[in-house]
């Protein structure tokens, strides 16, 4: 057996191009995108609907799907929608989604076109949430929080 010693570095030890290959990694998922797409799922099934598609990316589109009709919002009223859970996941975009769908139902009486109103919305503010990530103080924050280590060039062990 044999045994080969690497130096352990914290984000903040690494130099500024392994810096950048670690934030580069750690960018390639959305941190919270599991999350975000399950409050998605929840809202949708308050009306009965099927979340079909979603696209965003960091500084790129904000595209979501669904199989929603007018019928599925026909007789919804705003105390209705009023009532409607604040966090059925318990996750931030929960109380976000319910928010731009009451204001919008509330702007414009019509519940089909606040769904989809709130639906853009949401997946905008995921895509947002990911280009956070990229802001150096958040990947250090990210992490140190997480206890990550790397090699010398930037390689999370």
């Amino acid at each position: 057996m044999r045994y080969i010693q690497t130096p352990v570095f914290k984000f903040e030890e690494l130099s500024e191009d392994a810096q950048q290959a670690a934030t580069t990694y750690l960018m390639e998922e959305h941190f919270w995108g599991g999350d975000a797409l399950d409050s998605l799922r929840a809202f949708c099934k308050h009306f009965g609907v099927t979340l079909t598609g979603w696209n965003y990316g960091p500084f790129d589109c904000a595209e979501v799907e669904t199989d929603a009709t007018a019928s599925n919002f026909r007789g919804l009223s705003l105390k209705q929608a009023r009532a409607l859970p604040e966090y059925p996941t318990g996750y931030c975009l929960d109380c976000s989604l319910r928010e731009y769908f009451i204001k919008e139902f509330e702007r414009t009486g019509d519940a089909f076109a606040a769904f989809n109103h709130a639906m853009d919305e949401g997946i905008k503010e995921m895509r947002d949430d990911w280009e956070e990530q990229f802001k150096p103080e958040y990947v250090q924050e990210h992490c140190v929080a997480n206890g990550y280590e790397f090699e010398e060039d930037g390689t999370l062990i």
